[in-house]
Formats: C-alpha cells, sequence, structure tokens
C-alpha cells in the first residue's frame, strides 16, 4: 500500500467534495450570493434562447425605445438598440457566445498547460529547460499585444478567438503545475509509486495530477474572469466575433456613441452583465484559494 505524508492528499474525490460542501455550508454571504449569480448567468445563457426572441430581429418602429416599452412585436423588456432590436434577447444571445468562448479557451489552455507542467516538472533536465524557455519567450511578449496582433491578423470568428485567447492562458497553468509538480516529485506518495513499478504516465495521472487539483481549479475560476475581459475587450475593438451575432463588447460599443442622447440602457446593461460575473468568479475564485491554502485567508488581495 503506498502511504501519504499527508493524508489528506489521498482523500478520494467523494471526501473532498463533502468537504466542499461543508465549506460552501459554512461560508460568507457574499460567496453564496456569488454562486447564485454565476448560476443565474449561466442558466439564462443556456435556456434564454429557448425563451427570447430572435437577437438579429428588427423592428424599425421601436428603434431606441426605453427598457419596458412597446413596440409592434409587444413589449420590450430591456428596451431596443439603434436598430429596434430586442435587447434582451442581444444580452441572452451575447452571453451565451462569450461563455462558450471563455470556457472553451480556458479548457485549451488548461489542458494544455497542465500537461506542459506536470511533463517539465516531472522530467527534469533538458525537458523542463525546453519547455520553461518556450514560457519564459511567450511571457517576455505582452499578453495584450499578443491577443490584438493575432486578431488583427487571423480571420474573425469564434474559432480564432478561442485559439488567440487560449494562447495567453496555458503559460499560467504550465507554471503553476510545474511549481506543484516539483514539489511533489520527491515525496513518499511518487517515490513508492515508482518502487512498485508504475510508468511514468501512470504516476502522473493517478498520483500527481490528483494532488495538484485544487491549485489548478483556483487557476481556473481566476482565468475564466480574465478571458472573459480579454473576450470582451475584443469584441469592443471590434476584433472579436463578426456581426451579426451579437457580443457583450460590441454591444458596449455600440451603445456608447448614443449616451449623450440618453439612451443608457445600450450601454449599462451589458456592462451590468459583464461586471457582475467578473466579480462572482473572483470571489468564487478568492474562496476557493482560502479552502486550498487556508494560510491565504490573511494576506492582502
Amino acid at each position: 500500500m503506498i502511504s501519504v505524508s499527508d493524508p489528506r492528499a489521498e482523500a478520494p474525490a467523494t471526501e473532498q467534495s463533502a468537504r466542499l460542501r461543508r465549506a460552501l455550508a459554512k461560508s460568507p454571504p457574499s460567496v453564496r450570493a456569488a454562486f447564485a449569480a454565476v448560476a443565474l448567468v449561466v442558466l439564462v445563457a443556456a435556456l434564454g434562447p429557448l425563451l427570447t426572441r430572435d437577437p438579429t430581429a428588427q423592428d424599425l418602429l421601436a428603434v431606441l425605445r426605453p427598457p419596458f416599452a412597446t413596440g409592434s412585436a409587444g413589449t420590450y423588456l430591456l428596451g431596443t438598440d439603434q436598430l429596434g432590436r430586442d435587447l434582451l434577447a442581444r444580452l441572452v444571445s451575447g452571453m451565451r457566445t462569450s461563455f462558450v468562448i471563455t470556457f472553451s479557451a480556458v479548457l485549451v489552455g488548461g489542458l494544455v498547460g497542465t500537461a506542459i507542467g506536470l511533463a517539465s516538472g516531472y522530467l527534469g533536465g533538458r525537458v523542463d529547460n525546453l519547455l520553461m524557455r518556450i514560457v519564459d519567450i511567450q511571457l517576455a511578449v505582452p499578453g495584450v499585444l499578443l491577443v490584438l496582433t493575432l486578431a488583427a491578423v487571423l480571420r474573425p470568428g469564434v474559432g480564432t478567438t478561442i485559439c488567440v485567447l487560449s494562447l495567453i492562458v496555458w503559460v499560467i497553468y504550465a507554471r503553476v503545475a510545474r511549481a506543484q509538480v516539483l514539489s511533489l516529485r520527491e515525496t513518499d506518495l511518487v517515490m513508492a509509486a515508482r518502487a512498485t513499478g508504475c510508468s511514468n504516465a501512470r504516476i502522473l495521472l493517478y498520483h500527481v495530477l490528483p494532488n495538484i487539483a485544487g491549485s489548478i481549479w483556483v487557476i481556473t475560476t481566476l482565468e475564466f474572469a480574465h478571458v472573459m475581459i480579454a473576450e470582451a475587450a475584443l469584441g469592443y475593438l471590434g476584433l472579436g466575433v463578426p456581426p451579426p451575432a451579437p457580443t457583450l463588447g460590441a454591444m458596449i460599443s455600440e451603445g456608447q456613441r448614443y449616451l449623450q442622447l440618453g439612451k443608457w440602457w445600450l450601454v449599462v446593461m451589458p456592462g451590468v452583465i459583464v461586471s457582475l460575473t467578473i466579480i462572482s468568479i473572483n470571489a468564487i475564485g478568492n474562496w476557493l484559494r482560502d479552502i486550498h491554502d487556508p494560510r491565504s485567508r490573511g494576506r492582502p488581495g
């Protein structure tokens, strides 16, 4: 039987999930409110298109109507834009697009970065030097400049946006995974697995990866918020998903020109959605960090 110096490291997934549920039950109201807000946004993004109007349908008789105004197509709960399109339907569609892009970019970047970090930290030597030099080269290039350059050069679309955003994610996972593996490589858990004849792949997948999963989840929540901001920024600059598909960043960019006319809902509504989602995800990420590293609770920021 393989022994581990820290008994919490070999706890089964069911025990870890139970510990998280107990911690959530004892968490402050702000954390539970953050979970509720994220769940609500995801639910609306997933089911909203089934309940709202076509986000591209125009009602030229109801242009720039304020919230709760009526038109030929009925009542517009959040008003209409400059082309008479239902703002609520466009917000729901934009949320859906934003979540799909953000989730896909974080998933791709997380898988690639974690795999590279595991290999680099466990194998060491020339492999570690080569992989870390690649990471250092990318970190030497400002992430904003890299994203804007690639987004401007490549053909705009959902796939392009996902690939571009995943490039700024994988390096964070690679460095975090490598640092965690370096601290686990010489522990009793890994040494006992080697003694029993386990292959390197089995050791990484069944013994090392579960022990760094907590840190990976924390990075995932924080990077999800960062990638969502980057996706909204690309849409705002016109480098994201092209029209007619609505995106939250593009809606803010289109609506700001009407602020002087008093059409505040065109900017406020998508801005509130982006801000609420990012603040809630950051709150969840900080809570997960405190759960997996109680020493960080007293640290500022």
